[in-house]
């Protein structure tokens, strides 16, 4: 398996650092750890005389700074993955053009990044990055938060993710979240929680414009084989990580409503420290994906961390 960690010295990007150094991964995993210094402004001589200068040189410790802070992180994987499977690399330019490129260019099956940087602490820009690279990788990504309450203490300082709500549908992502899980170690005491959503109509019956009652119970027989499929669909995932995982918590449940509201609740209520689910729903309506994605929604308003899960190529 072939993983790529994005760090900037941030603390969710130790997050994310704590998170791979904690996990398993398959024998033989390698990890590509990059930094991307931005650009800062040097055209700011034309406002004021050594504007620039004073840019050059903070470009160059913001260099100094994150070739230090990589090449500590690479000791730290190299004493997990094996030196030989641990490479490092300063880049300059925009953090989410960079990390995609190099994505693509490695092969990388899983990006790991924290789910905000050192950028703005809050306004529109607050995750925008994580948010563009969950939604244009061409591999899984993994967006770092803090574990739940009850895991860290459980665990204290050397706390494991070992919650994970596994939100699917019949779509081919949700089938790659589970051949991906099904691939991977995971902590022996896990809990998984795998979750299915059926969108609930929009029923035409509520319009002054339709009153069949003809319409309304078609739309109640759509409704009700929606829900079965989505029961046989929660049922046959439940039966797998158990045969995967016998010494893990595997339940089920399907609900009816908005897939982004209720996965974010139950994630919330739970809680968990993991969110996975896959990159696109295919269900979702035209309206629905103007508007955007429900992976997106979640890795946005996510309490906790989120994996989205895409198939490579």
């Amino acid at each position: 398996m072939k993983l790529l960690l994005a760090i900037d010295g941030s603390y969710n990007s130790d997050l994310a650092m704590d998170s791979v150094l904690a996990s398993a991964w398959p024998e033989g995993t390698s990890i590509h750890v990059i930094s991307v210094a931005e650009p800062v402004n040097k055209h700011l001589d034309l406002v004021a005389l050594g504007i620039g200068k004073m840019a050059e040189s903070a470009q160059k410790s913001l260099e100094e700074d994150l070739q230090t802070l990589l090449t500590e992180t690479a000791a730290k994987m190299g004493e997990k993955f094996g030196a030989a499977n641990v490479t490092s690399e300063l880049l300059a330019g925009n953090p989410v053009v960079q990390i995609l490129k190099t994505a693509k260019n490695s092969g990388a099956d899983l990006m790991v990044v924290g789910s905000h940087g050192t950028g703005a602490a809050s306004g529109p820009d607050f995750g925008k990055v994580a948010l563009a690279l969950a939604s244009k990788a061409p591999c899984s990504v993994k967006i770092v938060s803090e574990l739940s309450v009850p895991t860290l203490e459980k665990y204290g300082e050397k706390a494991v993710a070992n919650r994970f709500l596994i939100a699917i549908n019949e779509s081919d992502n949700s089938r790659a979240v589970l051949n991906l899980i099904s691939a991977r170690p995971w902590p022996a005491d896990s809990s998984f929680q795998v979750l299915s959503i059926v969108p609930e109509l929009k029923r035409a019956e509520r319009s002054r414009f339709f009153k069949a009652t003809a319409i309304a119970e078609t739309e109640e027989k759509v409704q009700g084989a929606q829900r079965a499929s989505a029961e046989a669909l929660v049922k046959d995932a439940t039966n797998k990580l158990k045969e995967c995982f016998p010494q893990g918590k595997v339940t089920g449940h399907v609900l009816v409503g908005s897939p982004r509201s209720l996965i974010l609740q139950v994630a919330q209520d739970w809680p968990a420290d993991v969110i996975i689910m896959g990159a696109h729903d295919h269900t979702d309506s035209m309206f629905g994906n103007m508007a955007g994605s429900t992976a997106n929604a979640v890795v946005v308003h996510a309490t906790c961390s989120v994996l989205v899960v895409r198939p490579k190529g």
